[in-house]
């Protein structure tokens, strides 16, 4: 197959941008908030920023989400550093995007009523206050079960378009959890 000159000059920006991202990623320091108790989740979306290049991922987990041996192997082998929310509140917050694997409809609430009371919001606080990007990952929301009342479902819609309005992240997807 031959390129004529504008398919290959076209090709040839297409690699450049592709590594100038590849480069960029390398030196993005990503904080990783488990949240929750879905381990899988977790791991997955550990995998992914690996995958995507990231140059060095934190996450922080209380020791009671740590008790899984095999959960604690895995994430080390992806993870630079993981460490306590205590911890992570008493050090400079040097990070350029914060993400939830999983963000529990109790913790979304309180984010979006700016309760921070517990660490997940704390963090989500710091962030704000330090202009970090937060996002939370694909299918880190819980899906309704249809059983809810209306209202109850209107109010968390509710609560997740006030984060987005705060700009934090969600990405949306059909997969099921």
């Amino acid at each position: 197959m031959e390129l004529n000159e504008k398919e290959l000059r076209s090709l040839i920006e297409r690699v450049i941008e592709l590594t100038v991202d590849a480069i960029k990623n390398q030196d993005n320091k990503v904080l990783v908030v488990y949240s929750g108790n879905d381990k899988k989740r977790c791991v997955r979306t550990l995998r992914t920023l690996r995958a995507e290049g990231v140059g060095e991922i934190t996450l922080v987990a209380t020791q009671e989400q740590l008790d899984c041996e095999n959960f604690v192997k895995e994430v080390c082998t992806i993870c630079k550093r993981i460490v306590t929310p205590q911890s992570i509140q008493e050090e400079p917050f040097i990070y350029d995007k914060m993400i939830f694997p999983v963000m529990p409809r109790s913790v979304l609430a309180k984010c979006a009523l700016g309760i921070s009371d517990i660490y997940e919001t704390e963090m989500v606080k710091m962030a704000f206050e330090e202009g970090i990007e937060i996002t939370i990952a694909r299918g880190g929301l819980d899906k309704f079960t249809g059983n809810e009342p209306l209202e109850y479902q209107q109010r968390i819609m509710g609560y997740i378009r006030t984060l987005v309005e705060y700009g934090i992240h969600i990405q949306f997807d059909t997969e099921g959890r």
